[in-house]
């Protein structure tokens, strides 16, 4: 009981936050739930208005309720829907996620950007928008203060979310101008628009046959969030091992307490959830998926309400440039790769 009472005004401050959102968002489509979320507590901690007794509740939020979000999100993923697609848009869809990776991390990189900022911008984009950016932050860490890797998060989520939507807009323009046929047009819209929620508006723009691909294909995307997360997580693991060697016990022993797990345990639940929505095989009309979908829609808003709660507006406006024109470099990436893909293969 006492437990509940010190995460209470947490919880309460952080579900009354995520109603607003919501709110925000019927009426004005175009700004994701999402991103309204972390703007919103950024706001509400930069003027003052989070109160001390809040601190536990925001906390638990934006790391336990942040991971359950992900691993329900991988109840929207049915492998055959994905793999119905074809060969080639499979290789469409892989190498723009890799391809969009690895480039975004290769510039940033050359830009001298801080680790997390690359990373954080290139998981965005080339898979899923704020819900990468989300699990990601979790098995990021360049050894500094877990606040700047949440800062690095609402960064990467506010550029990843203004080029996601400048592209849902574009593609369909060219699409329609062009007259692309159904298989191309939904596949490069599903490999190249950065949301869920804006890979289905942008399909719509051209058709509903379109939308059905495109949001096919995002969801072949998403099914990367998994793999890529592991590998990061490996990386960052012998990163911090090796940055050990030769030290003292006590540090030696710092170190092994904070290296992220091989597979994190949201990752695996990802995964399972996955495989047991493949094995059931439910429409997308089933009661069950609507509303695991709503469950994890509720539960990466309330999380984005307490990353940005953690977030110094200061810090980002004095380190945001910079990533937010990663974020552009990167959407283009993802345009130029997958279109490239789409022409030869599809």
């Amino acid at each position: 009981m006492s437990t509940l009472r010190t995460y209470l005004p947490g919880f309460i401050f952080v579900a009354l936050a995520t109603a607003v959102a919501y709110g925000i968002n019927v009426f004005v489509p175009t700004l994701s739930a999402l991103l309204v979320a972390i703007l919103l507590g950024m706001l509400l901690r930069n003027i003052g208005l989070v109160p001390a007794a809040a601190e536990p509740g925001l906390k638990f939020v934006s790391k336990k309720v942040l991971r359950a979000g992900v691993v329900l999100l991988g109840f929207q993923l049915s492998l055959r829907v994905i793999v119905d697609l074809g060969l080639g848009a499979l290789v469409t869809i892989l190498a723009t996620v890799v391809g969009t990776f690895a480039g975004t991390l290769a510039i940033g990189r050359l830009l001298k950007m801080d680790m997390p900022d690359r990373y954080l911008v290139a998981t965005g984009t080339s898979i899923c928008g704020a819900s990468a950016i989300a699990a990601m932050s979790a098995v990021v860490d360049d050894g500094k203060d877990r606040r700047a890797v949440e800062e690095s998060a609402a960064i990467a989520l506010a550029g990843v979310t203004i080029f996601g939507t400048i592209s849902m807009l574009a593609l369909p323009a060219i699409i329609n101008a062009t007259g692309m046929d159904v298989m191309p047009a939904g596949v490069w819209i599903g490999s190249a628009v950065h949301e869920v929620g804006q890979v289905v508006a942008a399909g719509g723009f051209v058709s509903p046959e379109v939308q059905q691909v495109a949001v096919a294909s995002k969801l072949g995307r998403v099914l990367t969030l998994a793999p890529m997360v592991v590998l990061v997580g490996l990386t960052m693991r012998r990163r911090l091992t090796s940055h050990s060697g030769g030290e003292a016990n006590d540090s030696a022993r710092r170190v092994a307490v904070n290296t992220p797990p091989l597979v994190p345990l949201f990752v695996a639940g990802f995964v399972a959830m996955v495989i047991l929505r493949t094995v059931l095989d439910l429409p997308d009309s089933h009661a069950l998926p609507s509303t695991i979908e709503l469950f994890a829609s509720l539960f990466l808003t309330a999380a984005m309400v307490g990353m940005g709660a953690a977030v110094n507006i200061r810090s980002v406006l004095r380190r945001g440039r910079a990533s937010i024109a990663l974020s552009l470099v990167a959407g283009t990436l993802a345009a130029l790769i997958s279109l490239a893909c789409v022409l030869v293969l599809l």
